[in-house]
C-alpha cells in the first residue's frame, strides 16, 4: 500500500514535469523534420500512459483501501463471534451441569413418589376360614389360613373349636361361584393413620381416599352360626380344585331391607356395595404426592427445554466454528 502510494506521487511528478517541458514548447514553430518534433510525440505518448497508469493506480488504492476496511470489519466480526463462543461454551457446560442435577433431583422425586405410591403390601397369599356355619358355638370373625401352616400336636381333647374352608353359596358372587372355596390375602396399608370400610358407598368424603371396592359379604340370616360383614371383590377369585361342597364357613351377599334403614328407601332388598377407606397422615401424604408429581413434571420439563437449547447451541457453535475457519483460511 506504502510502494504504491509512492509510485503514484513519482509518477505525478514527472507528469507535472513533462507537461511543464510541453507548454515550454508549445510557442516553438517545430519543422516536421526536426528532431525535437519525434521526440515531442514520444514524450506526449509517454505523459498520456503515465496519466492512465495513475489512474490504475488511484483505483487500485480505492480497491485497496476498500478491501482493508472490509477485513478490518471481519476480522472485529469473527473477533466477536470467538467471544460468543466461548461465552456459549460455557453456558453449555453450565447447563449441562444443571442437566445433571436436575436428573440426579427427578431419580430422588421419583424414588420418594413411588415409595409413597407403595401403600399396600401384601403379607400372605393364603385361603378363607372360619367356623361350621351352623355351629352355634362358632367364632364370628372369618381368618386367613396359610397353605402351609405348622401343625401342633394331635389333641384327644373332648371339648375343642374347629375351623373349615370358606365357599360362595350363592350365584350373585358369578357364574359357576357355588360352593367354591374362597381365597384370601393379608395386607398392610402403608402410611395410614386409619382405614375404615363404608357398607353403601362407592366413593370418598373429602379427605379421605379409595383403597378399595367391593360388594358387602356375610353369612346366611338363617344360619345358626354367627358370622361377621366381610368385604368382597366385585370379580371374586377361587382356589383350584376347591369345588366340592363342604359347607363350613359360608359366604352370601348382603341386602338391604327398608324400615330402620331408611335411608335405603325405595332401595328394597338390593345388594349392598362397600368402600374401603384410608385418611392418610390428615392429608398430608396425598398433598405432598401431588406436590411430588408436579415437581416431578416440571423437573421433566425444565430437562426436555434445556436439552433443546443445548442443542440450539450446540449447532451455533459449529457454525460459528466453520465461520471462524473459512476466515482464517481467507
Amino acid at each position: 500500500m506504502v510502494m504504491a502510494r509512492f509510485v503514484l506521487y513519482s509518477l505525478v511528478i514527472i507528469v507535472f514535469y513533462y507537461d511543464s517541458i510541453l507548454a515550454a514548447n508549445a510557442d516553438k514553430r517545430i519543422l516536421l523534420t526536426d528532431p525535437d518534433y519525434a521526440d515531442n510525440q514520444q514524450l506526449h505518448r509517454d505523459i498520456q500512459v503515465l496519466k492512465s497508469t495513475i489512474q490504475e493506480i488511484k483505483q487500485m488504492d480505492i480497491s485497496q483501501s476498500t478491501l482493508i476496511q472490509q477485513q478490518t470489519a471481519e476480522i472485529a466480526n469473527v473477533q466477536t463471534k470467538t467471544v460468543e463462543i466461548d461465552n456459549l461454551k460455557t453456558k453449555l457446560q453450565q447447563q449441562t451441569a444443571e442437566i445433571v442435577n436436575l436428573q440426579t433431583k427427578l431419580q430422588q422425586r421419583e424414588k420418594a413418589h413411588l415409595d409413597m405410591e407403595t401403600k399396600l403390601q401384601q403379607i400372605l397369599s393364603s385361603l378363607g376360614g372360619g367356623g361350621y356355619y351352623s355351629h352355634k358355638g362358632r367364632s364370628a370373625t372369618p381368618v386367613c389360613v396359610p397353605h402351609d401352616p405348622d401343625l401342633g400336636h394331635v389333641s384327644s381333647a373332648g371339648y375343642f373349636a374347629n375351623i373349615y374352608g370358606m365357599e360362595y353359596d350363592d350365584a350373585e358372587f358369578g357364574a359357576n361361584m357355588m360352593s367354591q372355596d374362597v381365597p384370601c390375602a393379608v395386607c398392610r396399608a402403608m402410611h395410614k393413620t386409619s382405614v375404615i370400610m363404608v357398607p353403601g358407598k362407592l366413593s370418598c368424603v373429602k379427605g379421605w381416599k379409595m383403597e378399595y371396592k367391593g360388594i358387602l359379604a356375610s353369612g346366611h340370616y338363617d344360619d345358626a352360626g354367627a358370622s361377621s360383614y366381610i368385604c368382597m371383590d366385585h370379580s371374586v377369585e377361587v382356589l383350584e380344585g376347591g369345588a366340592k361342597n363342604e359347607n363350613g364357613y359360608k359366604l352370601f351377599p348382603v341386602k338391604a331391607f327398608c324400615g330402620s334403614l331408611n335411608i335405603l328407601a325405595r332401595n328394597d332388598e338390593k345388594r349392598i356395595p362397600l368402600t374401603d377407606l384410608d385418611y392418610a397422615d390428615n392429608l398430608q401424604l396425598h398433598t405432598a404426592i401431588q406436590v411430588l408429581k408436579s415437581t416431578i413434571q416440571e423437573i421433566k420439563q425444565t430437562v426436555v427445554s434445556q436439552s433443546t437449547l443445548i442443542q440450539k447451541q450446540t449447532v451455533d457453535i459449529t457454525n460459528l466454528q466453520t465461520k471462524l475457519q473459512q476466515g482464517e483460511q481467507a
